[in-house]
């Protein structure tokens, strides 16, 4: 072989070769990871009330940071910033004066394939898909999570399997949510499955969380929606005994919603919670239950920004209860 073809064999190796490490560089892994944040405002003004008191709040504020440590390991920390609801005053009367921060997630995740594998203050699966599709938080959050039934995030370890037809799911919490630390040594067992149909409109869920901490308190939630590009419908029920572990104390509700996409911009809402529960102690508060209906429009100013003007009524269940109507004006920013 003379010199003339032997350069010309190693030009072509050589660019074979740089072509292949280019496209070994082109698909290696860069550890990568990003700053989130959402926040919700509102005004609200009672309504038919004798004084109509109304206010500004900064209802919440979500801080975090998602890190992709490798191609199946990650890690996430989220700060929940809220309103103290259980500060009282000098005299005992509740008041909302202070702000606590909490970390609402601070967990380390893998997931290969199918399978997702989560340690660390995480997210519950109880509401899951509610809060999905429902997707409107910042409005009202879900039944069970605004009356105390379940949580949102603790700590402990969780397993999930799933792809489009189907999704499993197994956890073992602490029990105490995330803003409290453990302190007894009852755990929380979280089991679940959900089932998808017709590429995905149909959304089918079932769950339960089982915890005794010397009574059983036991929680079972299902849930059943129907979305498209124009409207949404969902529906959940829930049962729970022993709430609060309180013997005997057993509640159930149901909470109904709809969504009707007017066009990119706006959207008509409207929402229906009905909980009953056994009076604890009638004398001092007759309520069994209450009823609870949003109704309003949403506009999407920005991809990150959502504004929603709409009208909730709150009545607890027993003979001669008021209706408290009031007039909310909610805003969401995400970055």
């Amino acid at each position: 072989m003379n010199m003339k073809k032997q350069m010309l064999l190693l030009g072509a190796t050589l660019l074979v070769a740089s072509g292949l490490f280019a496209q070994e560089s082109k698909d290696e892994f860069k550890p990568s990871g990003k700053v989130t944040g959402v926040v919700y405002f509102n005004y609200n003004s009672q309504i038919g009330a004798d004084e109509n008191p109304s206010e500004f709040e900064l209802e919440r504020a979500y801080f975090g940071y998602n890190y992709n440590i490798s191609k199946e390991l990650s890690t996430k920390v989220l700060l929940d910033i809220d309103k103290d609801l259980q500060a009282v005053d000098e005299n005992g009367n509740d008041v909302n004066l202070r702000r606590n921060a909490y970390f609402k997630n601070a967990a380390i995740f893998y997931k290969k394939d199918n399978l997702k594998v989560g340690f660390g203050i995480q997210n519950t699966f109880c509401m899951k898909y509610q809060e999905q599709i429902w997707g409107r938080r910042y409005i009202t959050n879900a039944l069970i999570d605004m009356n105390g039934m379940s949580t949102t995030a603790d700590l402990g370890v969780s397993a999930e399997y799933g792809n489009d037809m189907f999704s499993f799911d197994l956890a073992l919490f602490n029990g105490e949510t995330y803003k409290k630390i453990q302190h007894d040594n009852a755990y929380l067992l979280s089991t679940g499955a959900a089932a998808f149909l017709l590429d995905k409109k149909i959304t089918l869920r079932i769950v339960n969380e089982y915890v005794d901490n010397g009574v059983a308190q036991n929680l079972t939630t299902m849930f059943a929606s129907y979305a498209t590009d124009v409207f949404t419908l969902g529906a959940d029920y829930n049962m729970q005994s022993n709430h609060k572990f309180n013997e005997g104390n057993d509640r159930s509700g149901f909470s109904v919603f709809g969504l009707f996409n007017i066009n990119e911009k706006f959207t008509l809402l409207g929402r229906y919670d009905d909980l009953s529960w056994d009076a604890i102690n009638p004398t001092n508060d007759p309520s069994e239950g209450l009823k609870y209906i949003i109704a309003g429009v949403e506009y999407k100013l920005h991809k990150s920004v959502r504004a929603a003007l709409n009208y909730k009524s709150m009545e607890d269940k027993y003979d001669g209860a008021e209706t408290n109507n009031f007039v909310f004006l909610n805003l969401e920013a995400k970055f």
